[in-house]
């Protein structure tokens, strides 16, 4: 098996430092990333998570893998044959950032066959595969800041070729260039430049929106400016025509140009606190002449079939029946139209994230697609209606440490300071003991189930994680004592009405860290509400902690 290196700077001090626990810190490793291998949850250091899929079809698939830190720099690829359920190490990836941002400008994998994939990061460059990941090239886009679409056999990218360097908010006044690559091709076959037309005025800057193998439709101005135009080429950028642009308030994120379906364009305008007024239009021309409402929302409450007024990225099944959408923002929710966008039904997932957290869709078959939340939990559908969560990754080793378990020797327990007010909010501190002969190990933000009743029966209640920088790191407990901690709050059910609550009483929480590592542990019996989320956990610590 092929084999490269990975030099990993391990951000963990804060959450690994020696301690009466028996915590001891390793600030950086190198670690060997073997081809073929399987993923785990230490693959490329601590916290290893999946930051985005896709699907190729229902079986085959690749990810970007990197660990669960923001200082994270250094990034693999995995792929699945197992339609999810399970991940190899594939190789290094020439990258060290991967945020989302939106669905044009963020970063993002897009596999068009087995071997042939293309990868980019915001504000960074674009790179395509033809050996299935195994190495991959930067293409030659004459500008900074590409963006991208595949149609069929082409590549269309715009980047902004700016002349002095850009100012701190972006190239906004920069002109762009369309350049046109054949699928595969790291140098373009043709570029041209991108006229500036229309109400975005001086502000240059241009995003590629959505492209057949005819046509291409980009966007200019709409980010930091406050006017937006649609241009339209069917030349590879020899001629262009200013399009009819509906979006007056919000600004053009998306279009959806495929083959076979009515032009579609996704418009937001964020009004603060992640939310803000989300528009789909439709197109009945070739030319974008004319549009029609379909969808509309706002964080003021002027709503219209539904559509979340939260950003969203929308993704068409390949038969395009159906319409996926992955909101962002606030809400981390999963949306689906089967009307081409006018009736949209929200699903609720057990996300565990407050919010946030980049997610995204990949779509496969008539109406299969995996919808995941970057470094978070997965779900697969085969008929985009009935939704799976997939498995986590499974625990690895890491300096010689396994995870702890019950059979290594790990038992737990509900420490008796409870802090907080029981009729406001209580939390509840679990305990780990590390037992054992050897040294093992606790990392993350482990997933936690409140429970009910002898048979540990689940709540409908999934407690969101609480996101604290000194905790959910990588925590190591000494043989024969070591001890960490992981805390659970809960707040009353009765601050909410009993229609709205819909209470149940947890007698008891399972916590679940990486397989096989799941612990039980039973709690005072305590009211919680399955109609909205009153409990939060926490990652893990060394030694023991009584407050969230």
């Amino acid at each position: 098996m092929g084999l490269s290196t990975l030099a990993l700077g391990l951000a963990l001090a804060s959450s690994i430092t020696p301690s009466r626990a028996g915590a001891s810190a390793s600030p950086t490793v190198t670690i060997s990333l073997r081809h073929g291998a399987r993923l785990t949850d230490t693959s490329l250091g601590p916290n290893t998570v999946l930051k985005y899929v896709s699907m190729v079809n229902g079986s085959l698939g690749y990810a970007v893998v990197g660990t669960a830190t923001q200082r994270s720099t250094s990034y693999a690829l995995a792929r699945t044959i197992t339609g999810g359920v399970s991940w190899t190490l594939r190789a290094a990836l020439p990258i060290t950032s991967f945020d989302q941002m939106s669905s044009t400008t963020g970063s993002s994998l897009d596999f068009v066959s087995g071997n042939v994939g293309y990868l980019s990061t915001s504000e960074g460059s674009i790179y395509v595969t033809t050996n299935a990941g195994i190495s991959w090239s930067r293409l030659q886009s004459p500008g900074i800041w590409p963006t991208y679409a595949i149609a069929g056999p082409r590549v269309y990218v715009a980047s902004d070729v700016c002349r002095q360097p850009p100012p701190t908010y972006g190239p906004l006044k920069c002109p762009s260039e369309l350049s046109t690559f054949v699928v595969g091709a790291t140098a373009p076959t043709t570029s041209s430049p991108i006229p500036a037309l229309g109400p975005a005025g001086a502000f240059r800057a241009a995003t590629v929106l959505g492209a057949t193998t005819s046509t291409v439709v980009v966007a200019e101005g709409g980010h930091e400016a406050s006017h937006s135009s649609l241009l339209r080429t069917t030349n590879n950028g020899k001629s262009w025509q200013l399009a009819k642009n509906p979006c007056e308030g919000p600004s053009p994120q998306q279009l959806l140009i495929d083959p076979g379906a009515s032009p579609l364009l996704y418009c937001f305008g964020d009004g603060g606190m992640s939310q803000g007024t989300s528009e789909l239009w439709q197109s009945r021309t070739p030319s974008l002449s004319t549009w029609r409402l379909l969808s509309k929302a706002s964080q003021m409450g002027s709503a219209k079939n539904s559509i979340g007024d939260v950003i969203n990225t929308l993704y068409y099944s390949e038969n395009h029946a159906w319409l996926f959408g992955a909101m962002g923002g606030a809400s981390n929710s999963l949306e689906v139209s089967r009307d081409g966008g006018r009736q949209w039904k929200r699903f609720s997932l057990p996300l565990t994230n407050y919010g946030g957290a980049p997610s995204y869709v990949s779509t496969f078959g008539a109406s299969g697609a995996i919808y995941g939340i970057s470094g978070g939990a997965q779900f697969r559908t085969l008929n985009a209606t009935t939704w799976h969560q997939l498995p986590g990754l499974v625990a690895g080793t890491y300096e010689h440490l396994s995870i702890c378990s019950a059979s290594t020797g790990t038992t737990v327990h509900l420490h008796p300071t409870m802090t907080g007010i029981p009729a406001s909010t209580l939390d509840f501190p679990i305990v780990f003991t590390n037992h054992g002969s050897r040294a093992c190990y606790l990392n993350g933000y482990p997933a936690t189930q409140p429970v009910h009743g002898p048979t540990h029966a689940p709540i409908k209640t999934q407690p969101y994680i609480s996101y604290n920088g000194k905790r959910g790191g990588f925590v190591v407990l000494r043989a024969h004592g070591g001890l960490a901690s992981v805390v659970l709050e809960s707040e009353a059910a009765g601050h909410y009405t009993k229609s709205f609550c819909a209470a149940q009483t947890m007698t008891g929480v399972v916590i679940r860290f990486a397989a096989p590592s799941t612990f039980y542990v039973a709690t005072p019996p305590r009211s919680v509400c399955t109609g909205v989320p009153t409990v939060l956990s926490g990652g893990v610590t060394p030694g023991v902690v009584t407050w969230l």
